[in-house]
């Protein structure tokens, strides 16, 4: 989003991940979801909680745009340097076909000039890992 000039305002999601983007991006807003406990399973508030935290936290992002202490677009200083473990060495085995990988055991590694090329990169190498 910061490569097109967009600031990022709001962040949803488990407790982990809204606390790592609030160190990235201190100006965003967060609304944690749920709690991680573990890698498939998760402490999930319901929606009757979270929809009207998220609509608020929401209002209040978008009415940040418009005063003088409205965020910054967030920019990745490039080049890009992409970093993608894989869980099986059949996945990563898929996933290197790509041109320009580098590959350490399960990891992947690709530099890009500019986060569009970085974000196109990161989809194949994730849909080149999960073959359908």
């Amino acid at each position: 989003a910061g490569h097109f000039g967009v600031p990022i305002v709001l962040a949803t999601g488990d407790h982990a991940a809204c606390s790592q983007i609030s160190q990235l991006i201190p100006s965003i807003s967060t609304v944690a979801v749920k709690r991680a406990s573990g890698r498939f399973a998760a402490e999930c508030q319901p929606p009757a909680v979270t929809l009207p935290l998220i609509e608020a936290a929401s209002r209040q992002a978008v009415e940040r745009l418009s005063r003088k202490d409205s965020p910054e677009p967030y920019l990745a200083v490039p080049p890009i340097h992409l970093v993608v473990e894989f869980q099986s060495s059949d996945m990563a085995d898929r996933a290197g076909l790509l041109p320009g990988v580098t590959r350490d055991g399960l990891r992947l590694a690709y530099t890009a000039p500019e986060m569009p090329q970085a974000h196109s990169i990161f989809r194949s190498l994730v849909m080149l890992a999960y073959p359908r």
